[in-house]
């Protein structure tokens, strides 16, 4: 049917944005976060130890960490930077020893500027927690991107975590339209 304004499409034909596609995969991840963190550490090969995968998780979307983080330490963002105003991580696992941060992409790739906040983002979370826990960062992306070895070198483990991936495991048509926008002109 479709929409004349929208070409005759459907909004959710013609959508492109990563925070849609990750608000779904919070949706399945929210349940059963374990599982979540088990499938991101087989499919991207992060290591996580039996003990760490078996810990309690949470699982957060949007998360404005900076904000939340200095809020919980009692800690003011007056004179802070725009950066932790504004930074939101697209989908967090939580547990007691680390975070595992998951960046989406659909229609785009990662800027420099983006890849360069990463090393930030580790120092930052552990200078204001000073706690010592693992922060692991894992690219979503479509499996039309090829990103170049030395992007991938700005994220944990050896292999992305793509949105076919997610269309295989939850049998989900909205995964397989995150993985096949990239690049996609309307």
């Amino acid at each position: 049917m479709g929409f004349s304004y929208l070409k005759n499409s459907n909004w959710l034909d013609i959508t492109r944005e990563e925070r849609f596609f990750c608000s779904i995969a919070y949706n399945y991840f929210f349940p059963k976060p374990y599982d979540a963190v088990k499938l991101i550490d087989e499919i991207s090969n992060l290591d996580l130890s039996k003990e760490m995968i078996n810990q309690e998780w949470e699982i957060g979307y949007e998360v404005a960490l900076y904000r939340d983080l200095l809020f919980a330490y009692g800690k003011s963002l007056q004179g802070k930077s725009n950066r932790f105003r504004k930074r939101t991580f697209d989908l967090c696992c939580f547990s007691e020893d680390g975070i595992i941060i998951i960046e989406a992409k659909a229609h785009g790739g990662f800027s420099t500027q983006q890849l360069k906040s990463f090393k930030q983002d580790r120092e930052d979370i552990l200078s204001i927690t000073g706690k010592s826990i693992y922060i692991k960062i894992v690219p979503l992306i479509s499996t039309k991107y090829s990103p170049k070895k030395t992007t991938l070198g700005y994220f944990d483990g050896s292999s992305p975590l793509t949105w076919l991936d997610l269309a295989n495991k939850y049998n989900d048509k909205l995964f397989k339209k995150a993985d096949e926008v990239y690049k996609k002109q309307l």
